[in-house]
């Protein structure tokens, strides 16, 4: 999906064994649309070289916490270092309420099958209660 000039990452909800997407050279800007990704259960691999979105701060560490499947962005892998410091970094803001999260919308999408859109937040109340335990 490479060079098309896409804007929004809607209706990517029937793609529930995709696992990996090339959407370099589009016109994708917002965090907001990377939280429509989670609708991809299965996505190991994502490239968003060369679009807005990819020169936010940002955008590499949400991916990482949302997406727990997810190993490579960009063409980087994802260590184990980098997805511990995610979780951390997002579960300092919203310790149980993740919609408070910074360009983070807890709300599904149309389509999207309520049991595979609950793996992250199964995930951050896992994290919640080590964090719980080791304080």
């Amino acid at each position: 999906m490479e060079e098309n000039r896409l804007k929004s990452l809607s209706n990517l909800y029937h793609l529930q064994r995709l696992q990996r997407l090339y959407l370099g050279l589009n016109r994708i800007q917002d965090l907001a649309e990377l939280e429509k990704l989670e609708c991809l259960p299965a996505l190991k691999e994502i490239s968003l070289t060369n679009n807005p979105v990819a020169r936010r701060l940002m955008h590499r560490p949400l991916l990482v916490f949302r997406q727990p499947n997810l190993l490579s962005i960009d063409g980087i892998p994802i260590t184990t270092e980098e997805r511990a410091k995610a979780d951390m970094y997002f579960l300092d803001y919203a310790p149980v309420d993740q919609s408070s999260l910074p360009g983070i919308n807890t709300k599904l999408h149309p389509g999207v099958n309520p049991s595979s859109a609950t793996g992250s937040n199964v995930r951050v109340r896992e994290l919640i209660r080590v964090r719980e335990l080791i304080t």
